[in-house]
């Protein structure tokens, strides 16, 4: 597996690999616009026109299978990932992201992911990122407000060696981790919040250019 920076010809491919409609639910905050090539289109350009939005491809065994973003949400560094369905359970997202958070290493990295998305939660638990809090969102992709987990990632965090899991289709770091799409707003509304344990008064992460994507990876939610 390696990133590289996204590349134009590689859009055809990332259009490709987000029409799954169950992964687009169980990713849950992105784009609700399945299908829609001038949106998804719309949304690149934006994203690359963003100098806060880092976007690296993921290739594996020379195929490209996914990627991953950096986005700022409401001022906090984020991240946001997607992997092909056909790409799940060979430990890819999770090798993704821990790459990715070494070459960036600004601290602290936030992501959001569903609650109910375990397969995503358990990529970046192991990638040394920690739960937060927990609050109530709107989910594009549901159409309803669901729990969504919020994700910190420190200076001091070691990520863990444990076996490849199946890896969520997106991240929202900051994982509102988490490209159907990358960074963009759209209609998202966030109510109640229960802080964990270990709470702190972080948000999870947002951009303008995170409209309608978050996760996953997608797990996370992603620009």
């Amino acid at each position: 597996m390696h990133l590289r920076d996204v590349a134009p010809s590689d859009l055809d491919r990332f259009f490709e690999i987000e029409q799954d409609a169950d992964a687009h639910w169980r990713a849950a905050f992105g784009s609700d616009r399945l299908g829609d090539r001038a949106a998804f289109d719309d949304h690149w350009r934006r994203t690359s026109a963003d100098p806060a939005v880092v976007r690296q491809t993921i290739v594996w065994e020379g195929s490209v299978v996914g990627y991953l973003v950096r986005f700022d949400f409401e001022g906090r560094p984020s991240v946001g990932y997607w992997i092909g369905r056909s790409y799940w359970g060979r430990g890819i997202a999770t090798e993704a992201l821990r790459e990715f958070v070494r070459r960036w290493p600004e601290r602290p990295l936030f992501a959001g992911v569903a609650s109910d998305n375990l397969a995503s939660i358990r990529v970046l638990e192991k990638a040394g990122f920690v739960r937060i809090r927990s609050n109530s969102s709107f989910a594009p992709a549901r159409g309803r407000e669901i729990e969504e987990l919020t994700y910190r990632l420190d200076a001091s965090a070691r990520s863990s060696t444990a076996g490849p899991q199946r890896p969520a289709t997106w991240a929202y770091a900051g994982s509102r981790s988490s490209p159907s799409r990358s960074p963009t707003s759209t209609g998202r509304r966030r109510s109640t919040s229960t802080p964990s344990a270990s709470a702190c008064s972080a948000t999870t992460p947002a951009s303008p250019a995170c409209d309608g994507f978050r996760s996953p990876p997608r797990a996370v939610r992603s620009p």
